[in-house]
């Protein structure tokens, strides 16, 4: 089992939604594989406004608006839309921080745009890592655009169309 899924686990058991997540994702490997996606893109430093980190945020809002949506409509494909409204919502949140980590040189930055975090603290290990809140750098389209194209597997780009209009609506 690799790291990446390891981590989703266990966001999904401190969350009390183990067994509804693991059927989630039997039920759809796509959404375990945009999870996966979104995981290493983002990593576990960025946050939400409540200090928690966005992945946290992302898959527990996923997940939960995933049960909801099945309870309240009984429709499977509602359900995975509202799966991806929910995790791409909160990693686009990614450019409106600053996460840094902090080397003996001074510190470094992670540029979403041109790695992903788990490439940035594979290249830059640091025990202190910094965010901070910024301005974002990208428009909302722009911002949920970019994250689609990097955790949407391209093969299945055409076949969430309209939902990537919805999703840059956001």
């Amino acid at each position: 089992m690799s790291a990446t899924k390891k981590l989703l686990l266990e966001i999904a058991r401190e969350a009390g939604l183990l067994p509804q997540a693991k059927r989630i994702w039997s039920e759809h490997p796509l959404l375990e594989q945009i999870s996966s996606r979104v995981a290493e893109f983002i990593g576990m430093h960025p946050k939400d406004e409540s200090g928690k980190p966005l992945l946290i945020a992302g898959i527990v809002g996923a997940v939960s608006a995933y049960q909801i949506t099945r309870r309240q409509k009984n429709d499977g494909a509602a359900a995975v839309k509202e799966y991806l409204l929910q995790i791409v919502r909160a990693a686009a949140k990614i450019f409106s921080q600053d996460v840094c980590v902090e080397t003996p040189s001074g510190k470094i930055r992670w540029m979403p745009l041109e790695q992903t975090a788990s490439e940035f603290f594979q290249k830059n290990p640091s025990e202190v890592v910094i965010v901070e809140p910024r301005e974002r750098t990208l428009s909302p389209n722009m911002a949920v655009s970019f994250i689609v194209l990097k955790t949407v597997p391209h093969a299945v780009l055409d076949d969430v169309g309209s939902l990537f209009e919805e999703i840059r609506s956001i």
